[in-house]
C-alpha cells in the first residue's frame, strides 16, 4: 500500500518528510479533514522539493491523493497474527507496483503534454500482443521462480543458503538475462540532472 511504500522508499527523504512537514502541520491529531488536508500538502512540497516544475508538482499530488484514497478506502486492520492469502498479496503487490510505476511517469516527463505519449509507449506493446507475452514471460520467469521460492520459504536469503554449485548456477543465469535483456547505454542518475 502507499503508506507501506513511503516507509520503505527514500527512507531519509519520507522521514523528513513526516517529521518536518506531516507532523508540524498538526499530522493526523486534528480531525480527517485535516489530516488528509496535510498528507496532500505533505506530498505536493515533497514534488517542489525534487524541483520547481509541473512535473514534480503533479507526482507530489498524485502521491498525496493516492495517500488520502488509502486512508478513505483502507480495509479495517486484520487482527494480530491473521494473514492474507498469497493471492491477495500479489494483487496489493502488483497495485501498488503499478501505482508506483504510473508515479514515475510523472516525475519523468518534460511536459505533461509528455504524460500521454509515455503512458500510451508503456501500455501499447511495440509487437504483437502474442509476441510480447512471450517475451516478458521468457524474461520474467527467473526472477519470478527466485520471488516465488522466497515467498514459500519465508526467507529472503534462500538462494543464499544452498550449495555452491546452485547459487553459481543461479547467478550466471540471471547474469545471462541481464547481459541479453539489459540495456548497456549509460544514463545519467536522475538525481544527477537537478
Amino acid at each position: 500500500n502507499p503508506q507501506e511504500f513511503w516507509h520503505r522508499w527514500h527512507i531519509s527523504l519520507s522521514t523528513w518528510l513526516r517529521d518536518y512537514l506531516y507532523i508540524s502541520m498538526g499530522g493526523n491529531r486534528k480531525g480527517r479533514l485535516r489530516t488528509w488536508l496535510h498528507l496532500f500538502l505533505t506530498m505536493l512540497l515533497g514534488g517542489l522539493w525534487h524541483g520547481a516544475a509541473w512535473n514534480f508538482l503533479f507526482w507530489g499530488a498524485y502521491h498525496g491523493i493516492w495517500l488520502i484514497a488509502h486512508r478513505l478506502f483502507m480495509v479495517r486492520a486484520p487482527e494480530p497474527g491473521a494473514t492474507s492469502s498469497a493471492v491477495v498479496r500479489a494483487i496489493k503487490l502488483a497495485g501498488t507496483f503499478h501505482l508506483v510505476a504510473l508515479g514515475w511517469v510523472l516525475f519523468r516527463i518534460n511536459t505533461i503534454n509528455d504524460f500521454p505519449i509515455l503512458l500510451n509507449n508503456l501500455i501499447t506493446p511495440a509487437f504483437s500482443n502474442a509476441d510480447w507475452i512471450l517475451h516478458i514471460s521468457f524474461f520474467a520467469w527467473p526472477l519470478l521462480a527466485i520471488h516465488t521460492v522466497q515467498e514459500r520459504s519465508n526467507d529472503l536469503l534462500v538462494v543464499k543458503k544452498q550449495p555452491a554449485m546452485i547459487r553459481l548456477a543461479v547467478y550466471m543465469l540471471l547474469l545471462a538475462f541481464i547481459l541479453l535483456c539489459g540495456r548497456v547505454e549509460s544514463y545519467e542518475f536522475i538525481y544527477a540532472q537537478f
